[in-house]
Order: C-alpha cells, then sequence, then structure tokens
C-alpha cells in the first residue's frame, strides 16, 4: 500500500465532513444575511397602485359580458387624431348603459379586424370590425352597429 493512499472508509468520512461542513456553512451564511436585511428600513415606497379596469375588454369577449344590454365601442388607442377616448371616459363615467371598449391596436384583437365589416356577427368568430365601431349589444345579440367617429357620437348622445 502507497503512502499517500485512504481506506474507502476514511474517504467516506472525510467526504461527509466536507459535506457537512459546507452546509454548515450555508446555514450560517443565509442567517446571517436574513438577520441583517430584517433591521434595514427599507425607504423605497411603491406608489404605484395596482388597478384593475373592467372596461376594457378583447373582440372575443363582445358576446361574453354579464349585462343584458351594452355598448362596445371599438377602436384604436393609439390613434391620436381619434377623439373615442374622450367620448369612451365620458360614457363610462356618466352614462345609463354599461360601455366596454377594446383596443384595436392590441395584438388581441388583430385577427377578428378585416377589410370588410361584418354587420350582423351572431358570434365572437363572426365579428369583422374595420375601424372605429359601435356594438350596441342586447340579448347577446348586436342590435346596433354604428361606424365611423361622426355616427358613434351621434349615436351616443342619448346615453349621455
Amino acid at each position: 500500500m502507497k503512502k499517500h493512499e485512504m481506506n474507502e472508509g476514511t474517504k467516506i468520512i472525510l467526504y461527509t465532513l466536507i459535506v457537512i461542513l459546507f452546509l454548515a456553512g450555508m446555514y450560517f451564511f443565509t442567517s446571517f444575511l436574513v438577520k441583517r436585511n430584517k433591521y434595514i428600513k427599507s425607504t423605497k415606497v411603491d406608489n404605484n397602485l395596482v388597478t384593475i379596469q373592467y372596461s376594457e375588454i378583447i373582440l372575443g369577449e363582445v358576446f361574453s359580458m354579464s349585462e343584458e344590454e351594452y355598448l362596445v365601442l371599438c377602436f384604436d388607442k393609439n390613434d391620436e387624431k381619434t377623439t373615442l377616448s374622450s367620448l369612451a371616459s365620458s360614457l363610462i363615467s356618466a352614462s345609463k348603459i354599461k360601455l366596454y371598449t377594446v383596443n384595436l391596436a392590441s395584438a388581441f384583437n388583430k385577427g377578428l379586424q378585416g377589410d370588410e365589416s361584418n354587420k350582423k356577427p351572431e358570434k365572437a368568430s363572426d365579428i369583422k370590425i374595420n375601424g372605429p365601431t359601435l356594438l350596441h349589444i342586447k340579448n347577446k345579440e348586436v342590435v346596433d352597429y354604428i361606424e365611423t367617429e361622426d355616427e358613434i357620437k351621434k349615436f351616443t348622445e342619448q346615453y349621455q
């Protein structure tokens, strides 16, 4: 037997001691960090309160709302020329009827936009919208289908 060789039993004991020492070191290191962080006062205040809004939906949910009668205003919220954002805000706060909005700029709504509109969709997959549109839904059916901003403004005057 060579001078530097260890028998199997000695190797196992040595490896076990190394693992135990490593685990003990990790335990004391993490407990030190936890105790240190416990006494550090955080000066960062998060003023960003999370708010959940229920008025914006995706186009595929148009027939899934719980109300019997409601309006769905579809427009591109990134379009700086549109005044429909302010119209939607005033309708949401003062309307006699529930208003939902659909952002046509959202990737979720791209598949239901088309070159030609379908003015009588019966289900979500039938919806085809081409530009700003207001849908008047009653008992899960489209009662009124209004296109163009001017026509939408005229129609919504009765609800303000």
